[in-house]
């Protein structure tokens, strides 16, 4: 079953809001992005899809990802 996700974005923004103002500005952005919120429709329906894509973000951007955390460059030459 495909599920949007919007409203657990949504949901996510206002209960970060008043202590993680980075995250509720996130979730904002995604619930505005079809793109992404079709990535996010992607997690099994057991599983929060902001905190999942958010860690997953997170975890890329650290290097955790698989590969040396540069795997973007690779895509553009």
């Amino acid at each position: 079953m495909v599920v949007d996700p919007t409203g657990a974005f949504e949901w996510y923004a206002d209960w970060t809001a008043d202590v993680l103002p980075l995250y509720e500005r996130l979730a904002r952005g995604v619930a505005d992005d079809r793109v992404l919120l079709d990535i996010a429709n992607e997690a099994r329906e057991e599983q929060p899809a902001p905190q999942l894509l958010f860690a997953a973000v997170h975890a890329l951007l650290l290097g955790g990802g698989g590969g040396d955390g540069n795997d973007h460059e690779n895509d553009q030459g």
